[in-house]
């Protein structure tokens, strides 16, 4: 293979024989190093985030930046491999995990189970205790699952993350996938959705409208940043022990224009006291980009073709479920004619309306990272109401949310019919340019807990409905628990048909997991979404006639280099 180097994008060209199958022999130093398009100036990001006309020099940078990924075999190369999976009952597989790590707001706790288990059963121990006794309400988790649901994460090869910061105060300016790709050993490719300009995040916000001095003060040290470090990337990865041999960042063409939030003009300290101001003001996000997909192949031996694609994707929220299709139906022409095996991974928000329900707390959080001061300070001024956001709105829709989490049935219990169901029409009636289909599946002995039905072989189900990846606390004079299924994973499978039980089930998808005592372990969750995993064997597996309870599935590494 040949790299050649167009300013900064990096294309690879294939110049190896192919095989027989298709698949390209590559060697080591066949693999891009490190590659990655040119960051802006702190000048430059407080130029994007103004109301100015941005230059043609300007707008050329951030096309290339939302255009062109990062790329890191740095892991490979220093000798780190992959870890096969031997699963019982389907012999060496690929476990994949999905996360969307809201930001990387707690990398350190997701750095620590991955390094010290001990200590982080510990840290549970004592922090739930704090909570309980000071009345502090948390979540109901079963303790006793943590060392198995933190190995099934270590033991994935490949990591597919949404909501990745770079850059960014609100995670003390970290290269979050960096730092995870190094404690993994992991390669690591990295596609910018987002430049977080609002003047808040960049710390130009003058405060001036009518703040007593010391209230001022206050704001300008809170939102204060380092200008030195501060990158403003927010985007998509994939890190992985096999190495990358390409990638490519694609925006969508439909979605919500992020910089329009920059118009809203904010309110004068009197309307301040309102809770309308904190979806007006607060928990408007200034961006510029789009969302995109970013599109990894991996060179890996024992799949078909050796290799695989990851489409790491993140759907639109602030738009209505007809706006998540049209992204999805980019997205499949984009993969459609790949012939080997496609992973598609992300959060698609699929809740059946134009936003994700949540609290004000938590957008805050979200937002600028400082829970404490928000606390004390900017949630007062909501006046202890909760909002659900959408836009520059606070709508209330509570009606039939708890039961949004079989986002592919016909209709909703107690809510108006499924708005999702053309988006999984669509997946289930695609198919790829070699006729094979996207694995609809859901056979009870290939499934964890021994659940059937649509997607239970790729996306765990529970007795009703799917296992919720996004648990959300409403809080409108009481607090509700809103639960959704909102992340995916939908593989290419050698079938013609989506739902045919007799179909082939090489490197079809098994065993898929949500790991929401992981995620939900600490008083503060590590996420707002719990992680998912999906294994896929590298050869038929035929003799799988038992249901699998859990843990019985639980798969050992055939090696344990790398260590962590």
């Amino acid at each position: 293979m040949k790299t050649v180097r167009r300013g900064s994008r990096v294309c690879l060209l294939m110049a190896a024989a192919a095989t027989l199958t298709g698949a390209v022999s590559l060697r080591a130093q066949d693999y891009v190093r490190e590659s990655g398009p040119k960051l802006f100036s702190y000048d430059e990001l407080v130029e994007l985030g103004s109301d100015r006309e941005m230059s043609t020099e300007l707008a050329e940078k951030l096309h290339l930046i939302t255009t062109t990924p990062f790329i890191n075999n740095e892991a490979y190369l220093e000798g780190s491999r992959p870890r096969p999976l031997e699963v019982p009952g389907l012999g060496p597989s690929l476990r994949v995990a999905f996360w969307n790590i809201e930001r990387g707001l707690e990398l350190d706790d997701i750095l620590l189970f991955l390094t010290n288990k001990d200590a982080l059963m510990t840290k549970v121990e004592e922090e739930r205790k704090e909570a309980k006794e000071s009345g502090k309400r948390i979540r109901a988790v079963q303790l006793e699952k943590l060392p198995e649901e933190i190995e099934t994460l270590k033991a994935a090869d490949v990591w597919v993350l949404n909501e990745v910061d770079w850059g960014v105060k609100r995670t003390e300016y970290r290269e979050v996938v960096r730092e995870i790709g190094k404690t993994l050993k992991m390669n690591w490719a990295y596609g910018v959705e987002f430049l977080e300009i609002d003047s808040k995040q960049l710390g130009t916000d003058t405060f001036d409208d009518g703040e007593d001095k010391q209230s001022q003060q206050q704001l300008l040290d809170e939102f204060k940043v380092d200008r030195d470090k501060v990158m403003a990337l927010h985007g998509n990865a994939v890190l992985s022990r096999y190495p990358i041999q390409s990638a490519r960042l694609v925006p969508f063409t439909i979605g919500y224009d992020w910089f329009t939030e920059s118009k809203i003009r904010p309110l004068e300290k009197a309307k301040r006291k309102a809770a309308l101001l904190i979806g007006e003001d607060l928990l408007r996000e200034v961006r510029r980009g789009q969302r995109t997909t970013l599109y990894v192949d991996l060179d890996i031996p024992d799949a078909p073709d050796r290799r695989v694609t990851i489409a790491s994707t993140h759907l639109e929220n602030r738009a209505k479920p007809k706006i998540r299709l049209q992204q999805m139906k980019e997205l499949l022409k984009q993969v459609h004619d790949i012939a080997n095996p496609v992973i598609v991974a992300g959060d698609m928000n699929t809740t059946g309306t134009d936003a994700t329900p949540t609290s004000v707390v938590n957008e805050i959080y979200k937002r600028f990272g400082s829970l404490d001061f928000w606390t004390t300070k900017g949630v007062q001024w909501t006046t202890g109401v909760g909002i659900l956001y959408t836009g520059a709105k606070a709508t209330m829709k509570l009606s039939g949310i708890q039961y949004r989490i079989d986002p592919t049935s016909a209709n909703i219990p107690g809510a108006s019919p499924n708005l999702e169901r053309g988006f999984f029409s669509t997946l289930e009636q695609f198919r790829f340019a070699d006729g094979s289909a996207i694995d609809f599946r859901g056979v009870p002995e290939r499934t964890i807990n021994g659940t059937a039905g649509t997607l239970a072989d790729s996306n765990q189900r529970q007795s009703a409905g799917f296992a919720p990846t996004f648990v959300a606390e409403l809080i409108w004079g009481k607090v509700r628990v809103a639960k959704f299924k909102l992340d995916w994973f939908f593989v290419k499978a050698d079938v013609k048909t989506p739902r045919d039980p007799k179909g082939s089930y090489l490197f079809a998808p098994h065993f898929a997991r949500t790991l929401y005592d992981l995620n939900n372990c600490l008083p503060e969750p590590i996420s707002d979404h719990s992680p998912i995993t999906v294994d896929l064997p590298f050869e038929e597996s035929t003799g799988l006639t038992r249901r699998v309870t859990p843990g019985a599935s639980a798969a050992k590494p055939v090696s344990q280099e790398p260590s962590l």
